[in-house]
């Protein structure tokens, strides 16, 4: 995916909404994305309801790495198959 995500997000109004479509992207509550990621569920909560914005660069910083974790995971899977 790569430049995929972030081409998404920068489509999108607003950080809660880019953060929302990340975190759903890995399937996890807000809870177990928090716990993932090192990130307090107030913050997300907030992040996710416009109560607080993360600057630009903290969200595509987590498109990223969920990126990453997302092709890891994809490519462990492929691997696992061919076995």
């Amino acid at each position: 995916m790569g430049k995929g995500i972030l081409l998404e997000i920068h489509k999108m109004d607003n950080t809660a909404d880019q953060v929302k479509f990340i975190r759903r992207l890995t399937g996890l509550s807000q809870i177990a994305f928090g716990k993932k990621y090192n990130i307090p569920r107030r913050t997300l909560q907030n992040w996710e309801s416009e109560e607080g914005n993360p600057p630009q660069y903290i969200v595509d910083f987590m498109a990223r790495v969920v990126d990453d974790d997302l092709n890891e995971d994809s490519e462990e899977h492929a691997v696992r198959r061919k076995k």
